[in-house]
């Protein structure tokens, strides 16, 4: 079974059987060398009913902690007063807008990709800005196989055409090599 241990409180350590053993407020009592439970708590216990509660209040937690640290960091470099993690977010990305998409040393492809990224999260750009490359690649794979299917019917042309009257060689539009039908001879239908 596992349990919340991240909501109790230890209230005291007693000692049983030689052994230090920690007492928390929802009346767990844990082996504090071990590290082993000996009373699981009343309360706090994980099921797959609260499960996800938990689960939503550490990722709650973990957030918090993240933008706290990012409005401490961001402050520390700013030179505009900052209220909220929002606004240095904000603030960095427009540090990024100013040395990625605008700079002049910038990787071309690095540059595109931080203009999508900042500019969809800014919401300017549309959230499937690259639905045209998907577009196109289905474009692309249709007319590869129209082109596969028109070599395919030029092939049986050429097959008919050589079967039926032999081979022509045109050279900028003059024949170079008959098969007799032209009446032009070797060097094709002028006279030397």
């Amino acid at each position: 079974m596992l349990y919340n241990l991240g909501m109790a409180n230890k209230v005291s350590e007693i000692e049983r059987n030689g052994r230090v053993i920690a007492v928390y407020d929802n009346g767990l009592e844990r082996d504090i060398e071990s590290g082993k439970i000996i009373t699981p708590p009343k309360t706090g216990q994980i099921t797959r009913e609260n499960a996800n509660l938990y689960h939503r209040k550490r990722q709650e937690k973990a957030a918090a902690a993240l933008r706290s640290r990012i409005l401490e960091s961001t402050r520390k470099r700013s030179t505009l007063p900052l209220n909220s993690s929002a606004e240095a977010i904000a603030e960095a990305g427009a540090y990024i807008w100013d040395e990625v998409v605008l700079g002049e040393d910038v990787y071309p492809r690095d540059r595109l990709e931080a203009w999508e990224k900042l500019g969809k999260y800014a919401g300017v750009l549309p959230a499937d800005i690259r639905q045209g490359d998907t577009d196109t690649a289905a474009t692309a794979a249709t007319a590869a196989a129209a082109g596969a299917a028109v070599a395919t019917v030029l092939e049986r042309v050429l097959r008919d055409v050589l079967a039926a009257g032999g081979r022509r060689d045109v050279v900028d539009g003059t024949v170079t090599a008959d098969d007799g039908r032209t009446g032009g001879g070797e060097q094709g239908g002028e006279g030397e």
